[in-house]
């Protein structure tokens, strides 16, 4: 805000109108009856101004609009001056006009459609960005458009942040938490990262069934497609082939981007346990998203033998000196991720949902219509804890119910990390 005389202050966009508006030839009484700032204060700040040729002006009125003000520089004198006055007011084709192809774009993301941006930086940048990998998350892609996670409670959470710090800090990692915990959002995430800041390299995802690993796929495509914060700093990535409007040149189970070298394989490959596919391609990187399940499960031995035979014979070439990241919830004491552990190949981190219980609950019923049914959880002593998200997501309640309404293996499999087998149907509290 600039002071003028006496109390009254008058902010610095209001003096850029009136020096416009005084540019335009407009006498001091105008631009006072226009703005209603003082004729001695509008003398005091516009006393410098030039005038601009006759066939130069505009119209007071027009003058007046924000979006007017901002375009002047057009078909007025493109004098520093007047291009600094056209930045300072946000206009979006003074960024676009001054844009250079291969660098960030500087200009207001609200003011610029998708697609205009996406042709501006259709060049990548080879930005790469200081901010450490929790920073990064929340900077691009928490809370906006084109972001995995937009509205609370479902953002990035304190367990996530220390899965990206995990995945840092080992190269293989296998990270073991409950069901809802976020996982498959930190494996997207952690992908999105790898593809902006190394485009170069090939990294592949790797799920339970193929439905679910193109899901991965379409939901990291999505956000290197419309994420404008991304496009702005990175470039439009994706490698898109225009004709007759925009076709996209990706596979449900791949993503390709722009590359300084053509290669034949993709950024991103996306593969399942049930058909497990490497092409050859040397990865840097991948990550295992939820592999096992309860129904593999159920011929652990043979479908174990299955996919170390493919693991061994054929992933293991393409790795070299690749991180492996795995997300997983326990599926039961034989499982695929019990082999693993037993290797000590990997940096094991467990969180369940429930630290400690409190030493007194009890589930309250109520009487529907001369039928017991369960009503509520009441704690009576509060002295347990949980895994908290941080975003007030889970509570003590919550897991209680849980525990209550599944069978006790899967309870203790699925959210205790602590897989049994299979005995009784419910608990018993």
């Amino acid at each position: 805000m600039t002071p003028s005389k006496g109390t009254q202050e008058i902010s610095d966009e209001l003096v850029d109108k009136m020096k416009i508006l005084r540019a335009n030839r407009l006498t001091y009484a105008i631009i006072h009856e226009l703005t209603g700032v003082s004729t001695g204060s509008v003398s005091k700040y516009c006393r410098d101004v030039k005038f601009l040729p006759k066939q130069m002006c505009h119209n007071p009125f027009d003058l007046m609009s924000d979006k007017e003000m901002a375009k002047i520089y057009k078909d007025q004198q493109r004098t520093p001056e007047n291009l600094e006055l056209a930045k300072s007011l946000g206009d979006i084709d003074y960024f676009k006009e001054q844009y250079e192809q291969g660098t960030r774009f500087a200009g207001p993301l609200s003011k610029i459609s998708l697609m205009d941006l996406q042709e501006l930086m259709d060049t990548p940048t080879d930005y790469h960005s200081p901010l450490k990998i929790d920073q990064w998350m929340r900077y691009y892609l928490e809370g906006r458009e084109g972001s995995f996670l937009t509205k609370s409670p479902h953002l990035w959470c304190d367990l996530q942040m220390q899965m990206f710090d995990l995945h840092q800090e080992h190269k293989r990692i296998m990270v073991e938490t409950f069901r809802d915990a976020g996982k498959t959002m930190v494996a997207n995430g952690i992908l999105s990262r790898a593809i902006c800041e190394n485009r170069e390299n090939n990294y592949f995802i790797m799920s339970e069934t193929k439905q679910k690993a193109a899901k991965r796929i379409k939901q990291i495509g999505d956000v290197l497609v419309s994420n404008k914060r991304l496009i702005a700093d990175y470039g439009f990535l994706p490698n898109i082939k225009r004709f007759k409007g925009l076709k996209q040149s990706w596979k449900s189970d791949e993503i390709t981007v722009k590359r300084h070298f053509k290669q034949t394989d993709p950024s991103l490959m996306g593969f399942s346990t049930e058909s497990p596919a490497a092409t050859g391609a040397h990865f840097a990187g991948g990550v295992f998203d939820d592999v096992w399940s309860f129904s593999l499960e159920q011929n652990s031995m043979k479908n174990k033998e299955k996919f170390f035979g493919w693991y061994d014979g054929e992933l293991e070439g393409c790795l070299e000196d690749a991180w492996e990241l795995w997300l997983l919830t326990r599926k039961g004491p034989t499982d695929l991720y019990q082999d693993l552990e037993d290797s000590q190949f990997y940096v094991i981190y467990k969180k369940p949902a429930i630290i400690t219980y409190p030493s007194d609950w009890k589930a309250v019923y109520k009487n529907v219509g001369g039928q017991k049914v369960f009503d509520h959880i009441k704690i009576i002593k509060k002295d347990g804890k949980i895994t908290s998200d941080g975003n007030g997501r889970f509570s003590m309640e919550f897991f209680l119910e849980k525990k209550l309404k599944m069978r006790a293996d899967k309870f203790e499999s699925e959210y205790q990390l602590n897989p049994i087998a299979a005995a009784g149907r419910y608990w018993k509290k």
